[in-house]
């Protein structure tokens, strides 16, 4: 988030940490649900924030203002939610 309403701003973030952390959430959600510790389903779901993040960092994102980026980040974050209490309560 702090580096897309720095990009907003029309600052220069540096972009590589936050694509770093996105794709080892991933990696790490994969290996542990290879390994029976948990969930596919919330594989699926750092995918979809690792997809929104690359989006939100990207050249085609459009300039919103603050607040919107926040409800964005919010309705993420409760579809993760929903993907974590399914996949655990489902066993996907």
């Amino acid at each position: 988030v702090r580096a897309r309403l720095r990009l907003d701003r029309g600052l220069n973030p540096a972009l590589a940490p936050p694509f770093a952390v996105h794709a080892f959430a991933v990696l790490v959600t994969a290996l542990t649900a290879a390994m029976g510790s948990g969930p596919y389903l919330a594989v699926a779901g750092f995918v979809v924030l690792a997809v929104r993040a690359s989006f939100g960092l990207s050249r085609h994102r459009r300039v919103v203002h603050p607040r919107v980026v926040g409800l964005q980040e919010l309705g993420f974050g409760l579809a993760f939610t929903v993907f974590l209490i399914l996949g655990y309560a489902l066993g996907w």
